[in-house]
């Protein structure tokens, strides 16, 4: 105690007395390093949210559109017998034809298809073991070649459901050159380093079957359109005729042509239309038949068709590969009426921070009012908002050395901390105050003493709220961890612009004049 006290009306008092004296360069000094701070802060880079850290991760297999169930299954062995030879796999359970049950909050199942199956993999902690990370990164190069698959790994994400975190959206009319747009787009987002999953959702889903018909032969021979259809249609995916009774079941009668997985071409050959005279004419007769490459699904936004070029992350962040992409498509020509939109995380991002920025000044407002009432003064008050920026120095300084990005609750930290610092100067201020009006002490004297009384409490305060904040930061994961470095960073810092800064402005804007003989 008796340290303390020394160093407070020794070394404090000395220091506090020579800031005074030189209030414009310790100012200036002060605005010099929050501007310095400033330049620090592209390097942290943005995430939304960061990983979830769970030893688990989802492996997603898709096939071409019309895949069976059970070559969908056979592919999915093939994952599972690799990953049974893995020692850092505890155990895995897979869904074909489905996804798998709700699992994680963000994670919603996906639709039953064919062509679709989905593991969940969990992973050893014991020492040695391989991350979720890392693991993914081994299994990503094992599958990379594997023919008439689509092998997906990702881990779990903290925050709201985002799909991709790249999402590039080409709008325009005509089908075929959106395809080829997204087409490009995709090859170079592709080329990327960091982009990882990179899918397109007009990539040719299948192989259709295409029949162009000699419209005046057909007239000609009596075989409508329809009919034609019709007949084709029955041939390749069948057609009920009749209900057949059998022990009291029913039984549907299919008419079409011998069903397999592949259809041979020369199939088509053995399709006879049935003309009105009654006649059967071979398809070939009237109609030439093409295979073209199918679309799954058209989507619309805005009214207009859209394709969607999506990209999952690998070491990098969403900033830093659209970035990339951006000066990759610098030489993109885009017909006209055709545009390209960035979507992903930075576009879901955008509101919630807005959101965030507009309540902080909200409640910047809001502490301005309330201390313009505690004080009776419009200027005291701008000294606990002018040093409030200062506050942030700390907050970026510690995301700096942790290695933290900036995201959605670092902003919240944020807001936090402008609540918190405000606290130590009002009870500076206010006691600087006290002593001016009772006692009629010159402005320096005044925030000398306060400083010297009130220094204990200050630093008991913020060395209770670091405490208490320490086993949030240190054991919360990647969530809460940035939130908690950001208020100790900075109410670490906002207590020595409490204690030095603080005086300095408030003997710079407060008047000379005593607040007794104010108040007669």
């Amino acid at each position: 105690v008796s340290a303390i006290k020394w160093f407070i009306n020794h070394a404090y008092t000395r220091l506090l007395r020579k800031v005074l004296q030189r209030r414009t360069i310790v100012l200036g000094i002060a605005f010099a390093v929050f501007a310095g701070s400033l330049l620090v802060v592209p390097h942290l880079g943005i995430q939304f949210f960061p990983k979830a850290e769970r030893p688990q991760f989802l492996i997603d297999i898709r096939m071409p559109e019309g895949t069976s169930f059970d070559a969908t299954d056979g592919i999915t062995r093939l994952v599972e017998e690799t990953l049974s030879r893995e020692f850092s796999v505890l155990d895995f359970a897979s869904n074909i034809g489905k996804g798998n049950p709700r699992i994680y909050y963000n994670v919603f199942r996906h639709s039953e298809a064919t062509n679709y199956a989905q593991i969940l993999v969990n992973l050893n902690t014991d020492a040695g073991s391989l991350t979720a990370m890392e693991m993914i990164e081994k299994l990503r190069r094992k599958f990379k070649d594997v023919a008439d698959a689509k092998i997906e790994m990702r881990e779990f994400e903290q925050g709201p459901p985002i799909g991709a975190a790249v999402a590039i959206r080409i709008s325009g009319d005509e089908i075929v050159v959106l395809r080829q747009l997204a087409g490009e787009v995709e090859d170079r987002l592709s080329e990327i380093n960091g982009a990882v999953n990179v899918d397109n959702n007009l990539k040719a889903g299948g192989i259709d079957v295409q029949v162009r018909i000699n419209k005046d032969k057909a007239r000609l021979l009596g075989l409508p359109n329809h009919r034609i259809a019709r007949t084709v249609r029955a041939a390749l995916s069948g057609e009920v005729a009749t209900t057949f009774r059998e022990n009291g079941e029913e039984l549907d009668v299919v008419v079409g042509l011998p069903q397999s997985d592949e259809k041979p071409y020369g199939d088509f050959d053995q399709i006879y239309l049935p003309s009105l005279s009654g006649a059967q004419i071979p398809l070939s007769q009237v109609a030439q038949v093409h295979f073209v490459g199918g679309t799954n699904r058209i989507t619309h936004r805005d009214r207009e068709r859209t394709a969607t070029v999506r990209a999952d992350l690998e070491g990098r962040l969403a900033d830093e590969v659209v970035a990339d992409l951006k000066e990759a498509l610098k030489d993109l020509h885009l017909p006209e009426g055709y545009s390209i939109e960035f979507g992903g995380e930075t576009e879901k991002r955008d509101k919630p921070f807005k959101s965030l920025f507009r309540a902080l000044s909200i409640a910047v407002i809001a502490i301005y009012g309330i201390l313009v009432l505690q004080f009776n003064s419009f200027s005291q008050p701008l000294v606990i908002l002018v040093a409030l920026p200062l506050a942030f120095i700390g907050a970026i300084c510690a995301l700096f050395v942790t290695g933290n990005h900036l995201g959605f609750m670092v902003f919240v930290g944020g807001v936090s901390l402008a609540g918190v610092v405000v606290n130590d100067a009002i009870v500076l201020i206010d006691f600087t105050n006290h002593l001016r009006r009772r006692e009629n002490m010159p402005i320096k004297d005044a925030v000398v003493r306060a400083g010297q009384t009130r220094f204990i409490p200050v630093i008991l305060t913020t060395v209770t709220t670091i405490g208490g904040l320490l086993p949030l930061t240190l054991r919360g994961g990647t969530l809460w961890a940035p939130m908690g470095w950001t208020i100790i960073g900075g109410l670490a810092l906002a207590t020595v612009l409490t204690l030095v800064i603080v005086p300095v402005l408030y003997s710079l804007i407060a008047r000379e004049e005593s607040l007794a003989e104010k108040e007669r």
